[in-house]
């Protein structure tokens, strides 16, 4: 049985943190401690975790249309309508 590439969660609780903060490591997000930043870099070391280029390409335009339906449906100014 081939054992399956290490993923986000297995960085995450190696460094006990959330998966959310191994994602802002990973994007280099500035507001994470020095000390959070090395658990989780340490940890994807260890594992050799590598971020699929694929995965995260989708999780993108997941975002994006996610966005624009959102946008669509309410519209720019809804929350400014007074009634």
């Amino acid at each position: 049985m081939k054992a399956s590439r290490p993923n986000m969660r297995d960085v995450a609780q190696l460094a006990g943190v959330s998966q959310r903060t191994v994602s802002n490591v990973v994007n280099n997000f500035p507001h994470i401690s020095p000390a959070t930043r090395k658990a989780v870099e340490d940890a994807i070391r260890q594992l050799g975790y590598r971020q699929t280029l694929l995965r995260s390409a989708f999780a993108r335009v997941r975002h994006t249309l996610w966005r624009s339906q959102s946008l669509t449906l309410r519209g720019p100014t809804s929350g400014n309508l007074r009634t």
